[in-house]
C-alpha cells in the first residue's frame, strides 16, 4: 500500500475512533455510495447519532486494517487493547462476518477492557447494516451467557433483545438468523414462563399483520404453539388436575384465535401461500390435540374453502394462482386429516 493510502487510512481510523469516544449512543451505520473522493474532506459522516462511510475508501481501509490485524495474530505480537479494539471495531463495521475478529473482541471482554452492555450496543449498530449476520447473533448469545455468569439479566435487557430481533426482521425479510435468535432467547432466558410465551404470540401477531409474506414469522409462531404444548400441556396432562384443564382451555382458545386471524388475512391477501401453509399447521394441531372437535372443524373448513373459491372466480393471473393454492390446500388436508372434502 502506498504511503498516501496508508496515511489516508490512518486518518479515517482516527476519525472513527474519535466519533465512537464522543458518541457512545450511535444508532446506525451504513456505507454511502460515493465513488469519488473530495480533497481535504473526510469520508466519515456523523449526523444525529448516525454514522456513515463513503464507499470509495472502503477497500483501502479494509485492506489496511485487515493486514495489520492478521500480522498481529500470526506473529502473536503484543499490542495495546486500545489498538485491538479500534482495529476490530472498524473491521466489523466493514464486514461483520469475520469470526476471528469476533473472537478477538471476546478476549477483550474477558480481559475486562470492553463491557458486555457496550458490546451489545455496538453489535446492534452493526445489525442495522447487516441484519442477517449469523456471526453477530452468535456473538450476542455469547455476550448474554457471559453476562449471566456474574449478573442476572433484567427484564429490560431481555425486552431489548426481543426488540432487536424484530428490528432486524423488518430490515431483512425472511431473516432466518433473526428468528432463530428469538427462539434461543425463549429457550435460554424465558424460564418456561407461560405468560411470556402468550405475550410473544400477541407481539408477533401485531408484527405479522404488517409483514404478511414473511414465512419465517409463521414458522416462529408454529414453534411457540409446539413449545407451549410440549412444556405445559403434555406435562400437566400427567397430573390430570384442574390446572391441566385450564391450560388446555387457554391453549385451545389460542389455536382458534389463530385460525380466525388466518380467516381474516386470507380475505385480504388471497395469493399468500404462507397463510395457507400456516393454516394447515393450525388445522392439524387442533385435529391432533382436540380430536373431539374434528367434525366441527371439518364443517367450518368447508365453509372457509367455499368462501375462498368464490373469491377466486376471476380470469386475472392473481386469482388463478389463488385457485391453485386452494386446490393444494384441499389435497393436503384430505391426505393429512383423511377428511375427503368434496367442494363443488
Amino acid at each position: 500500500m502506498s504511503a498516501t493510502n496508508e496515511s489516508l487510512c490512518q486518518r479515517i481510523l482516527h476519525d472513527l475512533n474519535v466519533i465512537f469516544k464522543r458518541d457512545p449512543q450511535i444508532l446506525e451505520f451504513d456505507i454511502i455510495p460515493i465513488e469519488d473522493s473530495v480533497s481535504n474532506k473526510s469520508p466519515v459522516i456523523h449526523v444525529d447519532h448516525r454514522l456513515g462511510l463513503e464507499s470509495w475508501c472502503v477497500r483501502h481501509l479494509y485492506q489496511y486494517i485487515y493486514h495489520k490485524f492478521v500480522d498481529l495474530r500470526t506473529a502473536n505480537n503484543r499490542i495495546g487493547h486500545d489498538q485491538i479494539n479500534e482495529w476490530t471495531r472498524t473491521l466489523l463495521l466493514l464486514n461483520p462476518d469475520l469470526t476471528t475478529v469476533w473472537s478477538a473482541r471476546k478476549e477483550l471482554i474477558e480481559n475486562g477492557f470492553i463491557k458486555v452492555l457496550t458490546e451489545l450496543r455496538f453489535s446492534e449498530v452493526l445489525l442495522t447494516r447487516k441484519p442477517k449476520s449469523a456471526d453477530n447473533f452468535a456473538h450476542r448469545q455469547w455476550l448474554l451467557k457471559y453476562f449471566m455468569k456474574s449478573e442476572t439479566l433484567s427484564d429490560e435487557l431481555i425486552t431489548n433483545e426481543l426488540r432487536v430481533t424484530l428490528d432486524t426482521s423488518s430490515r431483512y425479510h425472511r431473516n432466518y438468523h433473526s428468528w432463530s435468535h428469538r427462539i434461543w432467547i425463549i429457550e435460554n432466558l424465558f424460564n418456561n414462563s407461560l405468560d411470556k410465551l402468550n405475550c410473544e404470540l400477541m407481539i408477533t401477531k401485531c408484527w405479522l399483520e404488517s409483514h404478511v409474506s414473511d414465512y419465517s414469522c409463521y414458522q416462529y409462531r408454529q414453534y411457540l404453539f409446539q413449545y407451549i404444548h410440549k412444556h405445559f400441556i403434555s406435562i400437566t396432562d400427567n397430573n390430570s388436575g384442574v390446572v391441566s384443564n385450564e391450560v388446555k382451555s387457554n391453549y385451545h382458545k389460542l389455536l382458534k384465535q389463530e385460525l380466525k386471524l388466518l380467516n381474516d388475512l386470507l380475505v385480504l391477501y388471497t395469493d399468500q401461500e404462507s397463510l395457507f401453509i400456516h393454516r394447515r399447521f393450525i388445522l392439524v394441531s387442533i385435529d391432533q390435540w382436540f380430536a373431539n372437535e374434528s367434525t366441527q372443524l371439518k364443517e367450518s373448513e368447508k365453509i372457509f374453502i367455499k368462501q375462498q373459491l368464490s373469491l377466486s372466480h376471476s380470469n386475472n393471473t392473481s386469482n388463478q394462482w389463488h385457485f391453485i393454492l386452494i386446490n393444494r390446500h384441499i389435497k393436503y388436508i384430505n391426505c393429512k386429516l383423511n377428511w375427503n372434502l368434496d367442494i363443488t
